[in-house]
C-alpha cells in the first residue's frame, strides 16, 4: 500500500510551492482586472516536477485503494478553479464526468493533460435509470399536452435503444478511458407476472446493448454501479474492473456492511467492491455527515480499511467532488485519501 518515493516527492513539492496551478480553460476571473503571474513549480523547477510526475505514475500502478470522483463539468466557460478538471487532487485515480457530451476544447485539453502527465483516467456514466426518467417525463408531457404541440415519444425500448447507443458512442468520440454502467434495479418479488416480465425484458435489452459495445473494447476501464442483487444476468459483472455499491444514504458502519452483504450474492465477484460517500453541502445540513456527526468521507474511508469477511473493498467513490473545493480547497478529500493510502498526501 505504501509508496515511499512518491511520499518524499510530494513533501518536497509541497515545501517548494504553496499552490500548483495547471493549464486553465480560460483566464481565472478575479475581483480586479490586474493579471498576476503566480509561481508555477512546473516552470521554476522542471526537474523536480518531472520526478514528481514519474512517482505519481508509478503510484497508479501500485497496490493501493482506488478512488473515484464524480465531477460536475456543466460549466463550459469556467470562472473558478473549482470548475476545472485540472484542479482536482492528484491522488484521485479516476474522474467521472457528469456531463460527458458536448465537451469544450479546454476540457479535452485538461483531460489529455491529466491522462498523459498524471496517468489519471477519465470516464463517464451511462445510467439506465436516468434514461428511464427522461422517457417518463416525455410521456407525462405528451399526456398532459392540451394544445397538441408535444410530439408523441417513442416506446420505451426504442427510446432506450437510441439513448444508450448515443451514450455509448461517446466512449470513442471523446476518447474516454472507460465507462460506468449504472443500473439501480429493483426487486421483482412484489411485481405481477406481467410487470416482472416487462421489467426483465427491458433489463436484458439494456445490457445487450451495453455488451455489444463494451465487449469490443480493449484496455478500457469498465465499471458497474448499482444493486447487483437485482440483476437477472450477472455475467456482465465479470468483465468489470470494479463494482460500485451505492451507499450515499448510509450513515453508519453497520449500514455499510449490510449493503455490501446484500450485494454479495451468487454470481457477483466479491473481490472488487467500491463504496460511495459524498461531500458536505455548501448550504449546510446533514448531507455528507454520518448519524454520529462525523464526516461521511472520513468515516467511510476508515471503514474501507477495516477487515471484512466474505468480500473485498477495493476503494471509495466520492460524489459532489467540486463542492469540496469551495468547502476546503480539497483538503478533506486529500485527507480522506490519506486515511486509505497514507503514503499519498497530495
Amino acid at each position: 500500500m505504501k509508496n515511499q518515493l512518491i511520499n518524499k516527492a510530494i513533501l518536497s513539492i509541497t515545501c517548494f510551492i504553496g499552490g500548483l496551478l495547471c493549464v486553465a480553460c480560460s483566464d481565472w476571473t478575479d475581483v480586479e482586472s490586474i493579471k498576476l503571474t503566480e509561481p508555477n513549480i512546473k516552470d521554476q523547477n522542471p526537474g523536480l516536477y518531472a520526478g514528481y510526475l514519474e512517482n505519481l505514475r508509478n503510484y497508479r500502478k501500485s497496490d493501493h485503494y482506488i478512488v473515484y470522483a464524480w465531477f460536475d463539468n456543466s460549466e463550459k466557460v469556467p470562472f473558478s478553479r473549482g470548475q476545472h478538471i485540472s484542479q482536482v487532487p492528484d491522488s484521485l485515480d479516476v474522474i467521472a464526468l457528469m456531463y460527458p457530451d458536448n465537451l469544450a476544447d479546454c476540457e479535452l485539453d485538461e483531460m489529455n493533460s491529466l491522462r498523459q502527465e498524471k496517468a489519471m483516467e477519465i470516464i463517464y456514466t451511462v445510467s439506465y435509470d436516468a434514461i428511464k426518467s427522461v422517457h417518463t417525463n416525455l410521456v407525462t408531457l405528451y399526456e398532459n399536452d392540451d394544445k397538441g404541440v408535444v410530439a408523441e415519444p417513442k416506446d420505451w425500448i426504442s427510446f432506450m435503444t437510441d439513448s444508450v447507443n448515443h451514450a455509448l458512442s461517446l466512449l470513442d468520440t471523446y476518447g474516454y478511458d472507460g465507462i460506468c454502467i449504472s443500473y439501480a434495479g429493483k426487486s421483482t418479488i412484489h411485481m405481477t407476472e406481467e410487470e416482472a416480465e416487462e421489467y426483465t425484458t427491458a433489463q436484458n435489452a439494456f445490457f445487450s446493448l451495453v455488451n455489444n459495445v463494451v465487449g469490443k473494447q480493449t484496455g478500457k476501464r469498465i465499471v458497474f454501479e448499482g444493486k447487483t442483487q437485482y440483476l437477472a444476468d450477472k455475467t456482465f459483472l465479470q468483465s468489470c474492473t470494479h463494482i460500485i455499491i451505492p451507499t450515499l444514504d448510509v450513515s453508519s458502519r453497520d449500514a455499510l456492511t449490510y449493503n455490501l452483504i446484500t450485494a454479495n450474492v451468487a454470481g457477483v465477484p466479491s473481490d472488487r467492491f467500491i463504496v460511495t460517500a459524498q461531500t458536505t453541502s455548501l448550504e449546510g445540513g446533514s448531507i455528507g455527515y454520518w448519524s454520529d456527526g462525523s464526516l461521511a468521507l472520513y468515516s467511510t474511508a476508515s471503514w474501507v480499511m477495516a477487515a471484512h469477511t466474505g468480500f473485498t473493498v477495493a476503494g471509495l467513490g466520492i460524489y459532489n467532488v467540486n463542492t469540496e473545493y469551495f468547502n476546503s480547497d480539497y483538503i478533506v478529500i486529500k485527507e480522506t485519501i490519506g486515511i486509505m493510502n497514507p503514503s499519498l498526501k497530495k
